[in-house]
């Protein structure tokens, strides 16, 4: 892994992420609720996410909040139990759960969740 990645900025880190989930930004953008916009300024280091995007970066895809923001090194990018304070046995459970699934199968969960909570918000 390059070491830009593990010793990186939000940038780097940001940029690192899309990439390793085969993402566009678009798409990046969409599932954080982010302007398109914003994202490029984020990933060319023009500007820095306030702790609200980086908290929804950081549920968005079940990392760290603190490494995303340059913090610790790639290993670290998993260890979000206590940084997104995931108290709840089930929120543990399904990390577990997801952790262990390839890059594809964890994008396709998180699909699969974001129609459910459309579908639950359409009621």
């Amino acid at each position: 892994m390059p070491k830009s990645v593990a010793m990186g900025t939000i940038a780097s880190r940001i940029s690192y992420l899309i990439r390793k989930k085969k993402l566009t930004s678009r798409e990046f953008s969409e599932i954080c609720q982010i302007p398109v916009s914003s994202l490029f300024a984020y990933t060319s280091g023009k500007s820095e996410p306030k702790a609200s995007t980086v908290m929804r970066i950081s549920k968005a895809f079940l990392i760290d909040p603190a490494w995303l923001m340059g913090e610790g090194e790639l290993e670290d990018m998993y260890d979000v139990t206590s940084s997104l304070h995931m108290n709840a046995p089930v929120e543990k459970e399904l990390h577990h759960y997801l952790r262990e699934l390839d890059d594809d199968s964890q994008m396709l969960i998180l699909r699969i969740t974001k129609a459910l909570a459309l579908q639950k918000e359409e009621r």
